[in-house]
């Protein structure tokens, strides 16, 4: 129990950390992010994490299937 109450206090603060960092975000700057052609070195992965977290995909993390997660900023967001 003591191991599980450090983790959740190392977690706690990266998770509000998290949670900021996606407050910030507008529609604005989804809508721009979708028009990009081809995603730069790092990003990728980024999409890929949020399609397996947001949509559970288990295999298709191509471009195209993350601007139809974002297909609608709002709900996105």
């Amino acid at each position: 129990m003591a191991a599980a109450e450090k983790e959740l206090e190392v977690a706690i603060p990266l998770i509000k950390e998290a949670e900021a960092a996606v407050d910030c975000l507008s529609l604005a700057m989804i809508n721009e992010f979708k028009s990009f052609a081809t995603l730069a070195t790092g990003v990728d992965l980024v999409v890929k994490a949020v399609l397996l977290l947001n949509k559970k995909e288990k295999k298709n993390y191509n471009w195209d299937n993350g601007k139809k997660m974002m297909k609608d900023p709002n709900k996105f967001i």
